[in-house]
This record gives C-alpha cells, sequence and structure tokens, in this order.
C-alpha cells in the first residue's frame, strides 16, 4: 500500500471519530508520514538485498560453444534427407540447420569457458544436468557428412555425459586420463580460466536438457544455467530412422549400416 495512502486512511479515521483537533491531526499527518517513509524503505532495501544474494552479478564470464565430437557432423532433419549435406562450421551450417529443422544426433561436444573477471578466486564446485526431456525417436532422417578438425590450444578438462543414464552426470571413467588428474572443485581468476569439453552421447531417444554451474566467492554459494543462447541443449538419438551418409568421391548419399543401437564412443 503507498504511503500516501496509509496515511489519508489513518488521518481521515482520526477526525471521523474525533480523537484529535486540527493541530494534532496535522501532527499526526507528519508523523504517519515519516512512519511509512520509513518502513517502506526498509521493505525495498530488504527486497533487494534478498535479491542480491540469490542472484548476484557473476564475477566470471561464461562463453559456450557446441559442436561435433570428431567431426563426425551427424544430424537428424525433419523429413526426408536434403540435397545437400550439411557444411563445415562457419560456413553456413547454421543456416542449414535452421532450413532442415535439423537437431545434432548421437553425439556433441559442449565447450564451456569460463574466465574470472577480477583477481579474486571464484570456486567451481560443478556442473550438473537440469530440466532434462525425453522422447522416444521417431519421424526424420538421420545424415552425416564427417571432415577434419583442430581443436584450441587451451588445456581442457574432459568429461563424458550419457543421457541415457538413469541420473546423467558429468563422468571422467571413459577417459584415459592419470589417477591423479583433479576434478572439481577448480577456481578461475582473471588470467587463469577453465575449459571443460563435455562429450554427450544418446542412442535410446531424443533429448533436451540444460546444465548447471555452482559456484562459490566469499563463502556464499550460487548457481548460474548454462544453455545454447537462451534454449535447450538438444540431441536426437538415430533409432530406427533412415540413415545417410554423405559420399564426396561422388557427390551423393549412400546408405549408412546399422549403428547397433550405440552412439560413438569418445
Amino acid at each position: 500500500m503507498p504511503a500516501a495512502l496509509i496515511v489519508a486512511v489513518l488521518v481521515g479515521l482520526a477526525m471521523w471519530f474525533g480523537w484529535v483537533g486540527a493541530v494534532g491531526t496535522w501532527l499526526l499527518a507528519v508523523l504517519l508520514a515519516a512512519v511509512t517513509t520509513a518502513v517502506t524503505g526498509w521493505i525495498i532495501t530488504g527486497i533487494t538485498r534478498a535479491r542480491a544474494v540469490l542472484s548476484p552479478t557473476e564475477p566470471f564470464t561464461v562463453s559456450v560453444e557446441v559442436g561435433d565430437w570428431y567431426a563426425l557432423n551427424r544430424w537428424v532433419v525433419e523429413g526426408s534427407r536434403p540435397d545437400q549435406p550439411p557444411p563445415l562450421p562457419g560456413r553456413g551450417l547454421r543456416e542449414w540447420a535452421t532450413t532442415h529443422a535439423a537437431v545434432r544426433a548421437d553425439s556433441l561436444k559442449i565447450s564451456i569457458l569460463v574466465e574470472g573477471d577480477g583477481p579474486q578466486a571464484v570456486i567451481l564446485r560443478g556442473v550438473r544436468v537440469v530440466e532434462l526431456t525425453t522422447r522416444p525417436p521417431a519421424g526424420g532422417t538421420h545424415v552425416g557428412y564427417g571432415y577434419f578438425t583442430a581443436d584450441g590450444t587451451i588445456e581442457a578438462r574432459w568429461f563424458s555425459i550419457d543421457l541415457d543414464a538413469r541420473s546423467p552426470r558429468l563422468d571422467r571413467s571413459h577417459w584415459p586420463t592419470p589417477s591423479n588428474e583433479p576434478s572439481f572443485p577448480f577456481s578461475v581468476t582473471q588470467g587463469e580460466p577453465e575449459l571443460f569439453w563435455l562429450y554427450v552421447s544418446a542412442a535410446q531417444a531424443d533429448y533436451t536438457w540444460r546444465l548447471v554451474l555452482d559456484w562459490t566467492v566469499n563463502g556464499t554459494q550460487y548457481t548460474s544455467v548454462i544453455d545454447d543462447g537462451g534454449e535447450p541443449f538438444a540431441l536426437a538419438a538415430r533409432g530406427s530412422r533412415p540413415s545417410f551418409y554423405w559420399d564426396d568421391i561422388d557427390a551423393r548419399w549412400r546408405a549408412s549400416q546399422s549403428t547397433g543401437g550405440h552412439a560413438a564412443s569418445p
């Protein structure tokens, strides 16, 4: 209730019942206005502080890139196979995917670069899969067009996510990494970033999901949502869909053999 309305109601009641005279009424109005303003200020300040604790300004920058694992370039397109294969990344691939309502298939790589904005260390406690949706693979056509690629020079932390698992989570058991290879928590500061490569696979269903980054600064814990430019990540399984790969020599589609129901392994 606005301060002016509160004051008007209380002063009106005082005059109606004859509790105070004209001078007393004026003094009462001044007093009530001061009290109401103070209380309103305290409430607004409390709300502002609560919001700051729940959603602070992140002391780091997160860059997300979704791409192929081992440059497999596999997709599920709407309807039958297109006339041309998916182009290489950076050469109209996003436009091709939009035109054909295409979703990445079998596996993908999510690159997450976390860079601190200042000298204070931010502790990255972990990354979790959230908002997972599942539906049977049906409709569309599975297509692929492999290519050669080379990754960047920043040392990356490698993890797997099996979306077919009962509770999908980050896992390192599939990687040939030394037993002393560090895992979460990590820390970032300005000039000391962390790069995470997440190999995500699906063979039994079509999925969408988001990720949550858990982090701590000054002893307080927070979370940040990571997604694909505001949209959930998406990955489709081949299932029983017709499947084709592009033959560069003959410049034509060829039927793919069955994958046996398993996504490509890292």
